[in-house]
């Protein structure tokens, strides 16, 4: 899709910048790699997150993230980003079902 939302999409990113507010992140790049071929690239890093929801609580939390790149006419274009949050607990996938 080249760094285009989807219709499916929409709802949910409408939704969620209702109730989050005063939404902020940093990123701090660890590792960024372009292909030799000079139209993609990678980068590794972690993100400091926050924002406010509608009750006025602040949430803050620290992702580790994957970003790749594409260049297309001569600038670079988020392609794909993967982000999990780092304090988050796995829950064990229960294999019985």
């Amino acid at each position: 899709m080249n760094g285009q939302e989807t219709e499916a999409a929409r709802p949910l990113r409408d939704k969620l910048k209702q109730e989050r507010h005063n939404s902020f992140s940093t990123d701090y790049i660890e590792r960024l790699v372009i292909a030799k071929s000079g139209d993609v690239a990678y980068e590794f890093g972690y993100s400091d997150n926050r924002y406010t929801d509608n009750e006025q609580k602040k949430h803050t939390w620290r992702a580790a993230y994957l970003r790749a790149w594409r260049k297309q006419e001569n600038q670079w274009k988020v392609d794909v980003t993967f982000m999990r949050p780092l304090d988050t607990r796995l829950v064990p996938i229960d294999s019985t079902r």
